[in-house]
């Protein structure tokens, strides 16, 4: 199945989020990484960084939403939640424990760079503000899709 230049870099950009934080993905490193066009950012992303950002973010929810809800939905709270840890797991081992989850990478950005004494531009502090609303929103939606998963069992 062929991908489209945009898909790729969303979700070039979704694993450097998860494998660097949000300060190291740079646009830069976004198209090196995802093997596409320098030209396609301005295409494809004419909000620039926060843009693809936002639509990474996203996608990175959506890794986790959808097989959550499949998992719960069939197998209900207690197994659907074991065999979704154990997925979790295994992305863990197979990366090396590189790569984890892009949102939470979101959501620790500032608690991170805070701790390493990093100055940050601001816009990168509009934009990390930005993204961790957008992954507050996304924990709520797991949040949501476990407690209509523990509603159906009881």
């Amino acid at each position: 199945m062929s991908t489209s230049t945009r898909d790729r870099m969303i979700a070039g950009a979704a694993d450097l989020l998860r494998r660097k934080g949000m300060t190291a993905t740079s646009m830069r490193e976004v198209v090196r990484y995802s093997n596409t066009p320098r030209g396609s950012i301005a295409h494809h992303f004419p909000g620039g960084k926060r843009q693809l950002l936002e639509a990474a973010v996203d996608h990175a929810g959506r890794e986790v939403s959808e097989p959550l809800a499949q998992l719960l939905g069939k197998h209900g709270p207690v197994k659907g939640l074991e065999m979704f840890v154990a997925l979790w797991r295994k992305i863990l081992e197979e990366t090396a424990f590189q790569a984890g989850c892009a949102v939470l990478a979101v959501a620790v950005e500032q608690y991170a760079s805070d701790q390493r004494g990093e100055s940050e531009t601001e816009l990168e502090a509009q934009i990390q503000l930005q993204l961790l609303d957008q992954a507050n929103g996304i924990f709520v939606q797991w949040q949501e899709i476990i407690s209509h998963s523990l509603q159906e069992a009881a």
